[in-house]
């Protein structure tokens, strides 16, 4: 897969800010396939407000890419509070995967 197309498939967005070490080159799209509903599941393991986050940065809900500025008159705060929201929600996030690769969960 090029990296033109991985990178219009929001999950490769997200994945790539979640794990800023790994290059889009490394995924394929089973690997893709395959972590789909594990991200999923983390994600659904985060707060309403932190997945809604998310979902909208990323494209994960609608598959429109929000501005942290449009999601924070959506949600009716700062640019900061959604970066920070973000920030919180991928430490979770990260922390989830973590958990879930160790076979702990």
């Amino acid at each position: 897969m090029s990296t033109n197309q991985q990178q219009k498939d929001p999950l490769v967005n997200f994945l790539m800010d979640v794990f800023p070490d790994e290059s889009p080159e490394s995924l394929s799209r089973e690997q893709l396939d395959q972590s789909r509903p594990r991200v999923m599941e983390a994600i659904n393991c985060l707060d309403q407000v932190e997945k809604d986050i998310i979902k909208g940065l990323y494209g994960l809900g609608d598959g429109y890419v929000y501005t942290p500025e449009e999601t924070g008159r959506i949600f009716k705060m700062s640019y900061g509070e959604v970066k920070q929201n973000q920030r919180d929600a991928m430490e979770k996030f990260r922390t989830y995967l973590d958990i879930i690769s160790s076979g702990c969960v």
